[in-house]
């Protein structure tokens, strides 16, 4: 990967940092003195970055009734693949005005990934708020698996959570889902809850595709919608300063699960498939 290189979009107090060589990631958002999260010059400690032809784990790295594979294993989750690997890769900015930039990342087939691809983003800011326009295009010469979402980090200090889902699928020791449950206790946010103290890692299904973010000390809430996205991660790492909600396209290892309630799209050659995910700043009352 390209060392770093940053770009800047603007409008009123809103203001992005974007590095199209470190992953097409987002490095920071601010609307004034807030900030989401970041600066980090590492992909995985941005404020966000693109999960690209797929989202979270697929247990190791088997593609399905595919062949072809495995994916190689991923350092940060042996012996799983994960988050696809647009996050490894350098970016084009093809197109840029002083409130959006647009960033494409084409993929010819190899043993990290045996489809092509074209993965296109858009980000734009207002002065209330960050959009992300996502688009995937297959390339190859039959059907293939294709899928885009994102991986925002936030700032965990007094923040509270909210967001409703009908499923939480739990975890083995690996990451993997193993069976669904209603979510309960500490991993229920339906009325909201304090993110601090808690440490949960799983994929929730049955989104309602709207989440709210509210800090303690800031002036500024996050409402968070994902369009076309019908599940959610949400990772707390216990004792850390920040914890991810993540908008998905599909639950993880849907590749292999294809029953499952949210699964992974299949495209046709030359098709495509979008999403959305929109950040809207609101003063609290």
């Amino acid at each position: 990967m390209n060392r770093f290189s940053s770009t800047v979009i603007a409008a009123g107090d809103s203001r992005c940092v974007l590095d199209s060589a470190l992953g097409g990631s987002i490095l920071s958002w601010h609307i004034g003195d807030q900030r989401t999260a970041g600066p980090n010059r590492h992909v995985l400690n941005s404020a966000s970055f693109p999960l690209v032809p797929f989202s979270n784990r697929i247990a190791r790295g088997r593609l399905g009734r595919d062949d072809r594979g495995p994916l190689p294993p991923s350092i940060i989750a042996p012996p799983h693949a994960i988050h696809g690997i647009g996050w490894q890769r350098g970016w084009t900015i093809v197109d840029q005005s002083g409130d959006s930039a647009t960033m494409i990342c084409s993929h010819i087939a190899s043993p990290d990934w045996p489809w092509a691809f074209d993965a296109i983003q858009t980000y734009t800011v207002t002065p209330t708020s960050l959009s992300i326009e996502m688009s995937i295009v297959n390339r190859a010469t039959e059907t293939a698996p294709a899928a885009f979402g994102h991986h925002p980090y936030f700032d965990a200090t007094g923040a509270r959570l909210m967001f409703r889902a009908s499923s939480l699928w739990v975890n083995d020791a690996t990451g993997l889902p193993t069976h669904s449950v209603f979510p309960a206790g500490d991993a229920d946010f339906s009325a909201g809850a304090a993110v601090a103290g808690k440490q949960i890692d799983h994929c929730y299904t049955g989104w309602d595709g709207a989440a709210a973010i509210t800090w303690d000390d800031r002036p500024h809430a996050l409402i968070v919608i994902g369009v076309n996205l019908p599940a959610a991660v949400l990772y707390i790492p216990q004792g850390e300063g920040y914890f991810c909600f993540e908008p998905v396209p599909h639950m993880t290892d849907a590749i292999n699960r294809p029953d499952c309630p949210a699964p992974m799209q299949m495209l046709e050659p030359g098709q495509a498939a979008s999403s959305l995910i929109l950040m809207q700043a609101r003063l609290r009352q």
